[in-house]
């Protein structure tokens, strides 16, 4: 998760990699939000690893 600013109400992205590597995908991250709050960040952040299933028992 990257931050255009130093605001979390600025432009987003999100991108995964391995560790050590460069990141190969990222793309814009909760562009659509009307209220951006700490707790929606990190739900988002923790939605989309799960998604990724990179926590959790999927």
């Amino acid at each position: 998760m990257s931050f255009e600013r130093d605001d979390i109400t600025s432009l987003k992205s999100f991108s995964l990699c391995k560790n050590y590597e460069k990141p190969s995908i990222i793309e814009s991250f909760l562009i659509d939000e009307k209220k951006i709050t700490l707790k929606l960040i990190i739900s988002r952040i923790l939605q989309r690893l799960n998604g990724q299933k990179l926590i959790g028992a999927n």
